[in-house]
């Protein structure tokens, strides 16, 4: 998992995929309508559930 985010903070660091470059001063992260950044978020929804899954796994075990 350390390596997958480690992707992801990757990918925001590149020019082409800079979503703060275009952000208004009112406007969150969420609000923000890139496709790279569409492909980060639900990267890291499925990472973050996985995690999840897997503590509530080690619960009931």
């Amino acid at each position: 998992m350390v390596e997958s985010i480690g992707k992801a903070a990757i990918a925001l660091e590149r020019p082409h995929h800079d979503v703060l470059a275009g952000r208004k001063p009112d406007e969150w992260l969420g609000d923000l309508k890139r496709a790279a950044h569409a492909a980060l978020s639900a990267h890291m929804r499925r990472e973050f559930s996985n995690l999840l899954a897997a503590k509530n796994d080690s619960a009931v075990a």
